[in-house]
């Protein structure tokens, strides 16, 4: 990850728009505080379909609609 002043971004900005375009990210920084991020722009559609396939083979499913015959406690209230 890279830092850079605002203003230096200004005066380069050909130069770190490419390195964003190869992967990197880059930081504004204004008074030593980082006022904005520049990145790839993210495929959450992907991203969600890799974590739902990670899950796959973990994830049990049962019959959740059928009566149980116990008593149980929900948000801590007596039965």
């Amino acid at each position: 990850m890279t830092r850079v002043s605002v203003s230096e971004f200004r005066q380069h900005l050909h130069v770190y728009v490419e390195m964003v375009s190869k992967g990197e990210t880059v930081q504004l920084v204004r008074r030593g505080e980082v006022v904005a991020e520049l990145a790839l722009p993210r495929d959450w559609r992907a991203d969600a379909l890799v974590r739902l396939r990670k899950l796959r083979g973990k994830a049990v499913l049962g019959d959740v609609t059928s009566p149980i015959n116990e008593a149980w406690e929900a948000d801590g209230a007596d039965p």
